[in-house]
């Protein structure tokens, strides 16, 4: 997914019963020890799925990232777990996402 163009298309698969497909919409290396990806999937309502690669001072490469649409009220968020393992836990986006409307 990192070495991947803007307006390239993609698919990602999570697990047997979850594959995230959409376009790239940008591929950012904002410093030597991190880059962001954005996908957005039409096959979701355009829902999107921003995600890091974050590059240790050991050498070693974590990852975070979500998946959200405004239009819903949940997403998902891309965690580790103890065993090392990434999964994608469910969260309530009113949690995440700040309005910001002015009034």
């Amino acid at each position: 997914m990192f070495t991947t163009s803007p307006g390239q298309t993609i698919s990602l698969s999570f697990s047997n019963n979850f594959t995230f497909a959409g376009t790239v919409k940008s591929n950012i290396a904002k410093y030597a020890n991190l880059q962001s990806a954005v996908i957005e999937s039409p096959d979701y309502s355009n829902t999107i799925f921003s995600v890091s690669k974050i590059t240790n001072a050991d050498g070693t490469i974590g990852y975070i990232g979500r998946i959200i649409n405004k239009n819903y009220f949940d997403g998902f968020q891309l965690k580790k777990n103890a065993s090392g393992t990434y999964q994608l836990k469910k969260v309530e986006t009113d949690r995440v996402i700040q309005d910001c409307n002015l009034n």
